[in-house]
């Protein structure tokens, strides 16, 4: 079972931030992500693993960017 998580992210300045959410993101096992840039929203898909969107999320934290999780739905097949 896949799931998708969109997350608010704040704090971003530049293109280069983008780039280091992006290599956040990255360093987990994740099927896809993507980041719109004009709502500063990301989006991943990832498998069944309870405690990824919360690794995500801390490391961009400790970037120093804001995180707020929108909302983490079942993707269907």
């Amino acid at each position: 079972m896949n799931y998708v998580a969109r997350i608010k992210l704040g704090g971003i300045k530049c293109a280069g931030c983008f780039n280091r959410i992006n290599r956040e993101i990255n360093s987990e096992d994740i099927i896809r992500s993507e980041i719109d840039h004009a709502d500063m929203i990301a989006r991943i898909e990832y498998a069944d693993d309870q405690e990824i969107i919360k690794r995500i999320t801390n490391k961009i934290e400790n970037a120093g960017y804001s995180v707020r999780i929108i909302n983490i739905a079942k993707e269907e097949a």
